[in-house]
């Protein structure tokens, strides 16, 4: 078998990296260990984290950039010189989950169903309300078609 790019894993980088060099014309060989795609997406059921999202708002869930990092920051603490880059890549991926993420998705074929996720209501410790108030942006994948070209 002849391919430009040999992608190991199936998981969401992989199929992330194998999308991105089959759509620009490249030849894939995508290789999988497992009986199903996703890697860790598949047994946390293909989450995804999205900012602001019609899904969300159609639930009467309210969300804005800035919660998402309250929520992020909050959560990962990023209290030491050594998280600089840590910091960067959540700001630079707020950003991505709260513009062009969806409409990403979208062209791929991807559609979202939402599923309500109560986080706000549990009595947790500060840290942890920070991440579980992070669920009310995770939505399910329904159905992902993935045709890389021959």
């Amino acid at each position: 078998m002849d391919a430009d790019l040999v992608v190991v894993g199936g998981g969401l980088a992989g199929l992330v990296v194998a999308t991105e060099v089959a759509g620009r014309g490249r030849r894939v060989l995508l290789l999988e260990q497992e009986p199903h795609l996703g890697g860790q997406a598949f047994w946390s059921f293909g989450g995804l984290f999205l900012v602001d999202s019609p899904e969300q708002r159609r639930l009467g869930i309210r969300d804005s950039l800035e919660l998402a990092r309250q929520d992020w920051f909050g959560a990962a603490g990023f209290d030491r010189e050594e998280d600089l880059w840590g910091r960067r890549f959540a700001e630079a991926y707020l950003e991505f989950a709260a513009s062009e993420k969806r409409a990403w998705l979208a062209s791929l074929g991807v559609r979202l169903s939402s599923s309500r996720a109560r986080a706000h209501s549990l009595n947790l410790r500060s840290r942890e309300r920070a991440w579980a108030s992070s669920l009310r942006r995770v939505f399910l994948i329904t159905w992902v078609v993935m045709v890389l070209p021959p």
